[in-house]
């Protein structure tokens, strides 16, 4: 874990991000994005701090296969066991 300052850049491999969590506007663009199941039950999560609390959380899926997601600026995007088409 990092201070948002201290955090490094954003690298993505082969067009996605890989699992992790991602400021919507500082790391990637507001919008639509395909989420991609890397093992079974996958995990993707829109929430509105990075606090990982029950009361920031916009909507979440446990999930296999693929899953579209729309996010907007300032919010968090969450995945675990997926990643991030990027456009």
């Amino acid at each position: 874990m990092y201070a948002f300052k201290d955090a490094p850049k954003v690298q993505s491999r082969d067009g996605f991000l890989l699992a992790g969590m991602y400021k919507v506007h500082v790391d990637l663009p507001a919008g639509e994005y395909k989420v991609v199941s890397e093992r079974g039950d996958s995990y993707v999560e829109v929430s509105s701090g990075s606090a990982h609390i029950l009361d920031e959380i916009i909507s979440n899926d446990l999930f296999q296969g693929e899953r579209y997601i729309e996010v907007s600026n300032g919010q968090y995007l969450k995945t675990a066991g997926a990643k991030i088409k990027l456009k």
